[in-house]
């Protein structure tokens, strides 16, 4: 076993437009930033961490983000917080194990 490859950050990365703006490169969390953004779940907080822990470039800083809010049209900030969670694994339907379901049966 590699342990270098093991401690070594090696997170998911996409783009994701966000129309009249540009585009974001977007980043899944690592296991510390998925705690912090549960532990906060069921409030505004959970959100913006998605977003500043995420959001690699452009860089953003929480005053960033809650300028981003204030700001933003109402749909704008949405899809780019569920890829984040995609990349994460963490989004609501996101894979719960490797077993395939049978087509029709639930």
């Amino acid at each position: 076993m590699d342990k270098s490859a093991l401690l070594s950050e090696r997170l998911p990365q996409d783009t994701i437009d966000v129309p009249g703006v540009g585009t974001l490169t977007l980043r899944g969390l690592n296991r510390w930033q998925a705690v912090k953004v549960q532990e906060a779940k069921g409030t505004e907080a959970s959100e913006k961490l998605v977003l500043l822990y995420g959001i690699v470039d452009p860089a953003l800083t929480a005053d960033d983000v809650d300028q981003w809010y204030r700001v933003a049209p109402a749909g704008e900030i949405e899809p780019v917080a569920r890829r984040i969670a995609e990349l994460s694994g963490m989004a609501g339907d996101a894979p719960k194990s490797g077993v395939p379901r049978v087509r029709g049966k639930r």
